[in-house]
């Protein structure tokens, strides 16, 4: 006797378990590297405020900068102070009606952290440190705001990198990321961030050009099989 499978059943079944795979590797390789902390681990290869290259100007790719970001489906907002950021930032959340929000705050900007940045904005959301969190539950917070090392203007992609795995579930596994950075950490191709760089073994590198979408499967898009369903960028100027 032939046992007989149902293709149309077959296909399902091989559309999940893809679906699922994607997920649960991501999950996994956070997993092997995750160990909760008494306090913040310093991150020395993490740096905020950065040296234009050579000949640099952001106002003259300034144009060709967002043009990309767009092309990528990436939101912007170009603010022109600290303040600025994190009040738009805060009305972003609001209205998206974000009940949790976590964050990556190995980058300290302002006279606060993040942290305590974002709650006093927003009394009614749970912010919460990715340091306390377990990677694993990242993908159940609303938002994620992470920094930024670079962005290519060439390619309008955001250069995150961390030299620890499981900060890279903020920028993973939530459904929507803001990443944030200054107008001088704007470069005008990827090889001009690694000449600025220089060669971090150490650093754990994502380079983002836009949400996570995939069409592999019968040429049918489907979004936030691989990261973020939406992402956007904050740049302020004169930092």
């Amino acid at each position: 006797m032939t046992n007989r499978t149902d293709p149309a059943a077959a296909l399902q079944e091989g559309r999940r378990k893809r679906s699922k795979g994607a997920r649960e590797e991501i999950l996994e390789g956070l997993e092997t590297d995750f160990q909760p902390v008494s306090k913040r681990p310093s991150d020395e290869s993490m740096v905020v405020y950065r040296d234009r290259p050579a000949g640099f100007n952001w106002e003259g790719i300034k144009e060709l900068t967002l043009a990309r970001l767009e092309e990528n489906h990436i939101g912007y907002d170009v603010v022109i102070q600290w303040s600025a950021f994190l009040d738009t930032l805060a009305n972003r959340l609001y209205s998206q009606e974000a009940k949790r929000v976590l964050v990556d705050d190995s980058a300290h900007w302002g006279p606060n952290n993040l942290v305590q940045s974002l709650d006093s904005r927003l009394p009614r959301t749970e912010v919460v440190s990715a340091d306390e969190v377990d990677p694993r539950e990242a993908a159940q917070f609303d938002a994620a705001l992470v920094p930024v090392q670079a962005v290519i203007a060439q390619t309008g992609s955001l250069v995150i990198a961390t030299a620890s795995r499981r900060r890279l579930a903020a920028s993973l596994l939530p459904r929507t990321v803001y990443g944030f950075c200054t107008t001088r950490q704007v470069v005008p191709d990827f090889g001009a961030w690694v000449d600025a760089e220089g060669h971090q073994s150490e650093l754990h590198t994502v380079l983002v050009s836009g949400p996570s979408r995939t069409a592999d499967i019968e040429k049918q898009l489907v979004m936030g099989v691989h990261g973020p369903w939406n992402v956007s960028v904050f740049l302020v100027q004169g930092r």
